[in-house]
């Protein structure tokens, strides 16, 4: 959230410099004898302005494309559990399948809804 407050400041900011250049842009008749200062430092404006502007506009562009981290909250944490328990499943998988041994047939994988309703079987 902060960064797309961060970015819309930084797009106001810019177009307040352009409008600014505009309105110099319009006063340069009156400058008398800093007319050449007064150019410049409307061109600098403008292009201060438009460059601020553009990059406020293309983070704005780019967060909107991206899922804000604060806004995942649970759903974030329960899929980063679910990935570490599958690694752990992965390794569970590879040892029994040592067990087993080469030769045989893999017996069917159940979920984890399955594992659980099923009675546990243990080879003794």
């Amino acid at each position: 959230m902060k960064n797309r407050s961060r970015n819309t400041l930084y797009m106001i900011a810019g177009f307040y410099l352009v409008y600014l250049a505009y309105q110099m842009y319009h006063q340069l008749g009156e400058a008398g004898d800093q007319k050449p200062l007064f150019i410049l430092c409307t061109i600098l404006f403008a292009v201060i302005g438009v460059g601020i502007a553009g990059m406020g506009m293309r983070n704005l562009y780019r967060d909107s494309k991206m899922p804000d981290p604060d806004e995942q909250g649970e759903e974030g944490r329960a899929d980063e559990e679910s990935s570490d328990a599958g690694s752990e499943n992965d390794t569970a998988d590879s040892k029994s399948e040592e067990e087993n041994g080469a030769g045989e047939e893999k017996p069917e994988e159940l979920t984890t809804e399955e594992q659980a309703d099923a009675p546990e079987e243990r080879n003794e």
